[in-house]
């Protein structure tokens, strides 16, 4: 039985699909790595390789919490096709009432939260599980 994806997993998903990469930590203190890493503890890299700020230890960016992040995120979608899919995706999520005025939902998509962007966002790259 599949279950709805937990934060933790649409983090995951997430860093996933815009180019981070999980990393297992087997020499700790090593010049990429944080230090006082325990061996063996999931450690995230970006895009910008094993440069010590872009390591973070045991978890990925707070994509669902934080809108900040999902900036990150929404930069990801490169082509006007899943531009618009994520448009379309957000739409879907925010709006209870297809039959509002355009301004109110164009207002409701600029001031989705981080949850509801991050939902679009992997329903958008095929990563979303109900």
């Amino acid at each position: 039985m599949n279950t709805r994806m937990t934060e933790d997993e649409q983090r995951k998903a997430i860093a996933i699909a815009c180019g981070w990469t999980a990393v297992e930590c087997t020499v700790c203190g090593k010049p990429g790595f944080v230090a006082k890493t325990p061996e063996g503890a999931t450690l995230w890299r970006g895009e910008g390789g094993y440069d010590a700020g872009s390591v973070i230890a045991n978890n990925c960016p707070n994509f669902t919490g934080d809108l900040n992040a999902c900036a990150e995120m929404e930069r990801a979608l490169k082509t006007t096709k899943q531009q618009n899919a994520y448009q379309a995706n957000i739409a879907e999520i925010c709006f209870e009432d297809q039959e509002r005025a355009d301004n109110q939902v164009v207002f409701n998509q600029l001031t989705a939260t981080a949850a509801q962007r991050c939902e679009a966002f992997l329903r958008t790259v095929g990563k979303w599980r109900e």
